[in-house]
């Protein structure tokens, strides 16, 4: 094949390489150069990318444009075509047949169908070796190269190379030249910015210089300065430059939100350190990332701001390009961002200087007056109108312009002022306690341009002076507060029979307060040695009270012992005597110090009260005796009266048996008077003064609750009067105070309050409106929820352990309170205690009559027969064989029980109707009143009779029984057991 090369071929490359022709443009000139040697050759040259090791099209003007696409961008590799192994050797590859060659059986797709059947590859290289390309000649025939085309292929990778290696060193001169220009910017930003931060002082100035700069200079598009907002974990931005276009607004930065928290400004705020975005487009944690090239910014630069050593801020810079901020420019702005930093600390500790240099000025002015007023403020100096007096003379010299200046201090109802003073527009006030007030005015306008004529200083020292006066007004009135504890403590140690001792050591000297003086029947300041001390111990005392001592001393801790004393004057006294051991540093005994009461009239109480106890369970004996002793009495009455009431009235027998009759009623008037013993005697209601009955109770209260419970009676004078009976009323305030003692264990306090109340309508729902005498019993126990204050009144509920209550007090009490036409309100918290507060009628005539005749009220029933159904149920077998009989002859159906349970299945059983149940009221296992109120929720119109050996009202409220059921007290004869029956039924036969 003849090759025609005209010698200006290659001239013309060259000159297009010298003249700086595009590299595209020149490749191609050689490509089309060497096709022209022959219409078969087709030219392909491709440029190495060392980054990525891939060939990419460099010009290839007969390649079909599929061949070219797939062929650019090929990864070099043996077997990878001709040009990437040619590549990878390193040396030329001739492929004369590229349907069979291996290099070519992943790539024989591109070309074989283009007729290109050949291909020969060379590497261009550089004069150093280094790989620049390829250059590649397609044949349209399996054949090799003849040595002609070696040549042409040779020339042609030269002038490539050539052509390759200027372009780099232009690219390179340019990358120089920018580079040397982007230097220059950044370096004219530090220097300007530094000159800048020389001359300014203010924080918002050098946030602004920070911003302007670096966009004036040509650094970058965009400059903001925000500061982190702990609080809110947000950086607020506080200025700004450049292409912002509501960029900066619209974000929001803050370290705590993973969403957000992992950008450059949250990563140089939590690193402390510099954070660079190259390219935003690519970097996944730049959050705000659309908006940001929405813009034209490609690249992100942050540098905290520091206070000290904690960052507070950023300074984040933007540039329109990619891979803007290299290690140099990195380097330099975190100095400038660190100089910004220097300055601003600089500012602010220049600012506080001069703050306080000034303020110590007025501080001199300040601390003169408040010296001088300190000097008058002696401590035994009474707060009187002369102490007020001079503090006001020392106010106007310590302001601005004294000779027209005036001022007022005021103490309560103490005044002084300075001879001139009157209220004028140029005034200065502040108050101080609760009492106090200093009042500064000018007499006339002061010569100053600004509209305040008082200065900042001024305010406060009016305040500091008021701080002052109010501090040592305060310690005066606690001084005098506590010289009047000090005398109450004395009087209520008096009162309390108890006084204070201490005993230094290792002297042994003993002080002690007057009231042990007059424990002892000694005089008063007298201070006896603990040796004259223990002599005043009855003889069998003495040693308990020093081995106490001594155990104190050496490490066993306080004491507190009941001893008897014999007084100087003879006197045999009990004492509660207390000691507390104070120790030092190494553990050495340094002090006794404790106290002394006396206890003897406790121990009297206590006494008493123990008898009390003893005559209560002779009482409750008394009673359980008069109990059993009724029923026997109801069978012996009982069956005199039938046995008598059978025989003609000619019998002799019949005398007998009225005797037999009258034998049991002096009997049962016995038992009354058991029972009157035992306080369960007929009730009698009467006027009754509240006051008075709490004042006869209190003795017996005190003795009730114990030592440890506190008392307290807040009687209301001119109390109204009530309509009740007084042994109900004890009973209820005696079960109130031994609930609330069992509430406070045993420790606590108590206390009784009256008073007179009037109830408007709608006030409360519980208590209907009315006048009342209020009755409130309050205690500092353990207190109630909701589920206990719920069921309190209910019988038998009790909250206290097996055997130590019946749940029958406060159904009592309600029993007692409701009956008497009173009511009952419960205030309670769990922790909180309790308060029951019961309303009593108070009564006039009208009300008090009606009462009368609501008691003396008894049914008088036309006859004592009847043919009505009777469920009666008795335990005492012979008292219920009595009651069936006598109730059956009067024509009654009588179906009887001896317990509650069987007289519950009668009732369930039974088809016909019970028109009365008659029980006892104590029976073992369920209760006369508990039968009633299960066989009435089954039979709600079943009347109820109970029946019982004691008293009526109080055996009744004493099970819980409602006031509307009616009562038979044993004993009983067949006449008052059928009128109750009969009653109970109404009067009219059914």
């Amino acid at each position: 094949m003849a090759v025609h090369t005209p010698d200006g071929s290659q001239y013309g490359v060259l000159e297009r390489v010298a003249t700086g022709a595009p590299l595209s443009d020149t490749l191609l000139s050689i490509a089309k150069l060497v096709e022209a040697q022959g219409p078969e050759l087709v030219c392909s040259i491709l440029l190495f990318d060392t980054e990525r090791r891939t060939l990419r099209h460099g010009a290839a003007p007969s390649l079909p444009p599929d061949a070219i696409e797939r062929i650019d961008g090929v990864v070099v590799g043996l077997g990878v075509g001709s040009c990437g192994t040619a590549a990878q050797l390193g040396d030329e590859v001739i492929v004369e047949d590229i349907a069979t060659h291996p290099y070519w059986e992943l790539y024989r797709d591109i070309v074989l169908p283009h007729g290109l059947r050949a291909c020969w590859s060379t590497p261009i290289f550089s004069a150093e070796r280094e790989l620049l390309g390829t250059f590649a000649l397609y044949l349209r025939e399996s054949r090799g190269p003849t040595p002609v085309e070696r040549e042409l292929v040779a020339s042609a990778t030269h002038l490539a190379a050539i052509a390759i290696l200027r372009e780099r060193s232009e690219r390179l001169l340019r990358q120089s030249e920018a580079r040397a220009r982007q230097l220059a910017r950044l370096y004219s930003v530090s220097s300007r910015v530094n000159e800048a931060i020389a001359r300014l002082r203010e924080p918002a100035d050098l946030y602004d210089v920070a911003c302007r700069i670096p966009v004036e200079q040509g650094l970058a598009e965009l400059a903001w300065v925000g500061l982190y907002d702990e609080a809110r974990d947000e950086v607020v931005p506080v200025a700004r430059f450049g292409r912002d276009d509501g960029y900066v607004d619209a974000i929001r930065l803050r370290l705590r939100d993973a969403a957000i928290g992992q950008g450059p400004a949250a990563t140089a705020l939590r690193t402390g350190g510099p954070a660079v975005t190259n390219d935003v487009a690519t970097d996944p944690d730049f959050h705000y990332r659309e908006e940001a090239l929405a813009r034209g910014l490609r690249s992100c630069a942050v540098f905290p701001l520091h206070e000290g050593d904690q960052p507070v801020g950023v300074l984040a810079l933007y540039g329109a390009e990619a891979g803007l901020f290299r290690e140099e420019e990195v380097r330099v702005l975190a100095a400038l961002a660190d100089d910004i930093s220097f300055a601003l600390g600089s500012a602010a500790s220049e600012r506080e200087r001069q703050r306080l240099v000034s303020a110590l000025g007025e501080r001199v002015k300040e601390l003169t007056l408040l010296h001088r007023a300190a000097r008058v403020l002696q401590p035994e100096r009474p707060v009187d109108a002369a102490l007020l007096a001079d503090l006001v003379e020392l106010v106007p010299a310590a302001w601005q312009f004294p000779d027209l200046c005036a001022a007022r201090i005021q103490w309560g109802s103490l005044e002084a002022k300075t001879g001139a003073f009157r209220e004028t527009p140029w005034q200065l006030s502040a108050r101080f306690g609760q009492l106090g007030a200093i009042d500064v005015v000018y007499l006339e306008q002061p010569p100053v341009a600004e509209p305040e004529p008082f200065l900042s200083e001024e305010r406060e020292l009016v305040r500091s002076l008021g701080d002052l006066l109010a501090s040592h007004f305060r310690r005066a009135a606690a001084e005098h507060a506590l010289r009047q504890n000090e005398e109450l403590l004395r009087i209520a140690g008096q009162a309390a029979r108890l006084g204070a001792w201490s005993l230094a050591l290792p002297g042994g000297a003993i002080t002690w307060s007057e009231e042990v003086c007059a424990i002892h029947d000694l005089p008063p300041g007298t201070s006896p040695t603990l040796e004259e001390l223990v002599q005043f111990c009855v003889p069998e005392w003495r040693s308990a009270l020093l081995q106490a001592v001594q155990d104190a001393v050496a490490g066993g801790g306080g004491f507190d012992r009941e001893l008897e004393i014999e007084t100087a004057q003879g006197r045999r006294v009990w004492v509660r005597v207390m000691g507390n051991p104070e120790y030092d540093a190494s553990g050495r005994c340094v002090r006794l110090q404790g106290a002394i009461q006396d206890v003897s009239e406790r121990r009297q109480l206590e006494a008493e009260l123990r008898q009390a106890q003893k005559m209560e369970a002779i009482g409750q004996l008394a009673g359980g005796i008069a109990h059993d002793f009724n029923n026997l009495l109801s069978v012996i009455l009982s069956y005199a009266v039938l046995v008598r009431d059978g025989l003609a009235a000619s019998d002799p027998a019949r005398e007998d048996l009225d005797e037999i009759a009258r034998a049991s009623t002096r009997a049962a008037e016995l038992t009354q008077q058991l029972l009157a013993f035992s306080r369960k005697q007929v009730l009698e209601p009467q006027e009754l003064d509240l006051g008075r009955v709490l004042v006869h109770l209190q003795k017996m209260v005190v003795r009730l609750i114990g030592p440890n419970v506190r008392l307290s009676l807040r009687p209301s004078p001119a109390l109204g009067l009530i309509w009740a009976d007084p042994g109900q009323i004890e009973q209820v305030i005696l079960n109130l105070v031994v609930n609330a003692r069992d509430a406070m264990n045993g420790a606590g306090s108590i206390t009784l309050e009256t008073q007179n109340m009037r109830v408007e309508a709608g006030q409360t729902r519980e208590v209907e409106p009315g006048d009342y005498v209020l009755l409130s019993v309050t205690d500092t126990g353990a207190g109630m929820d909701e589920h206990t204050r719920a069921r309190i009144f209910e019988p038998f509920f009790t909250t206290k352990e097996l055997g130590k209550g019946t749940g029958l007090g406060l159904s009592t009490v309600w029993g007692i309170v409701t009956q008497s036409g009173g009511h009952i309100v419960v205030e309670s918290e769990v922790g909180q205690g309790t308060t029951f507060r019961i309303y009593l009628r108070r009564v006039d005539r009208s009300a008090r009559e009606e009462l009368v005749r609501r008691e003396s009220r008894l049914p008088r029933p036309a006859t004592l027969r009847g043919t009505e159904t009777i469920l009666l149920v008795e335990d005492q077998d012979q008292v219920r064989v009595l009651a069936r009989e006598i109730l059956e002859r009067a024509g009654y159906r009588v179906l009887d029980a001896q317990n509650g349970g069987e007289a519950f299945l009668i009732a369930e059983q039974h088809d016909g109707c019970i028109h009365l149940l008659l029980t006892d009221v104590v029976m073992p296992r369920m209760s006369g009143p508990e039968l009633a109120l299960r066989i009435t929720a089954m039979r709600p119109d079943l009347r109820v009779l109970y029946m019982s050996g004691y008293a009526e009202d109080e055996s009744i409220q004493r099970e819980g029984v409602g006031a509307d059921n009616a009562f038979l007290a044993k004993p009983f004869t067949p006449e008052k057991l059928l009128g109750a029956v009969r009653g109970a039924l109404g009067a009219a036969g059914r």
